[in-house]
């Protein structure tokens, strides 16, 4: 957890040239940390450390766009092994709230999974074998919260059914980073996202 009464208003350097006043919110701790040529990444542990984020900074040489673009499994793991040293860092991470929603439908069509959303071709009787029923749209909501308290976060996915008829560092984070929100025994990641701009 962050103190509230170390927040303060500080500037956010946005992708796109501008800068935004934003709630930083400011802690000195003891974390995992590392950082290269192209980045610094920190772990954010929560509760009994079982689930943690992780928060990616690029250099301010590096665009957040390249460091995605050379993000894949070995750089992932490459880091996660490099933050084995903890440091005492003071850290400076904005408040933010990023939500997200797609609809699905062409990506599962592409994937082969075409006859649900057809009125002619969708079976889907064992749902309801009175009414011809189809697959109208499949929506993905996420969002995740992070503020002083720690970090909320939620996916959601609706399916729509019709009926045929109807050291002494720093860690600064004013400017685009990564953050990925990981399960600790699995590494499986659970949500992850770029802010570009608050």
């Amino acid at each position: 957890q962050f103190d509230k009464k170390n927040t303060y208003n500080s500037a956010f350097y946005n992708f796109d040239g501008t800068q935004s006043q934003v709630p930083m919110m400011t802690e000195t701790m003891n974390l995992p940390y590392c950082a290269d040529e192209q980045y610094e990444a920190l772990e954010l542990p929560y509760g009994n450390g079982s689930f943690s984020m992780v928060v990616v900074l690029p250099k301010t040489n590096v665009s957040v766009e390249n460091l995605v673009a050379n993000m894949n499994a070995d750089t992932w793991n490459t880091m996660l092994n490099r933050m084995d040293t903890v440091y005492n860092l003071a850290v400076r991470l904005p408040r933010f709230k990023i939500e997200y929603k797609k609809t699905l439908n062409n990506d599962l069509m592409a994937l082969g999974m075409t006859s649900m959303f057809s009125p002619v071709a969708a079976n889907l009787s064992e749902i309801n074998a009175d009414e011809p029923l189809y697959v109208s749209f499949v929506l993905q909501k996420t969002f995740a919260d992070v503020n002083e308290e720690g970090t909320e976060a939620a996916a959601v996915t609706v399916i729509e059914i019709a009926t045929t008829s109807a050291l002494n560092l720093s860690f600064v984070a004013n400017r685009p980073f990564l953050y990925f929100i990981k399960e600790k025994t699995t590494g499986a990641i659970l949500f992850s996202g770029i802010n570009r701009k608050l």
